[in-house]
């Protein structure tokens, strides 16, 4: 672990310790029922099981990255992929807009479904795509570099 560089490492604890933040955030099942409320009750269901799988297949990811194993620097390339693929799937407009009228009626204590800042899920879902079309890329670019390609090859290779 120690041989790994700095963008290793890098990019293997924030896969670590956003896949342990994640999963925290699946702790509340009606949390996540309400953000995604206009999927049918099965969808939501499989999209709840395939985003805590695919959780901990960034865990386990980010950890063998640490070891420079070449199987999680492919799976890293891998997921980068699905991710890129999927991104409307991870974070469609309607999951931000049940985000914010949400949080406005908590905090103006209403039930109103009008937003105060109709702005928010738009900003916000930009925010989300940004970090992870950026985060995505960064590591296809990164793992695929020949120098860091090298590194995790094995010798008997």
């Amino acid at each position: 672990m120690n041989k790994a560089p700095l963008g290793v490492k890098v990019f293997a604890s924030l896969l670590v310790f956003a896949s342990i933040y994640q999963l925290m955030g699946f702790l509340n099942y009606s949390y996540y029922k309400l953000i995604f409320q206009q999927l049918p009750q099965p969808l939501i269901e499989i999209r709840y099981s395939f985003s805590i799988i695919l959780r901990f297949v960034s865990l386990i990811c980010g950890v063998g990255l640490f070891y420079l194993n070449e199987k999680c620097r492919i799976l890293a390339i891998g997921l980068s992929l699905i991710s890129l693929g999927v991104i409307y799937w991870k974070h469609p407009y309607y999951a931000f807009k049940n985000v914010a009228v949400y949080t406005e009626q908590m905090y103006y204590g209403t039930t109103v479904q009008e937003l105060v800042y109709p702005s928010f899920p738009v900003i916000s879902m930009a925010v989300h795509l940004a970090i992870d079309i950026i985060f995505a890329g960064a590591v296809i670019y990164y793992f695929t570099r020949p120098k860091i390609k090298r590194l995790f090859t094995t010798p008997d290779e």
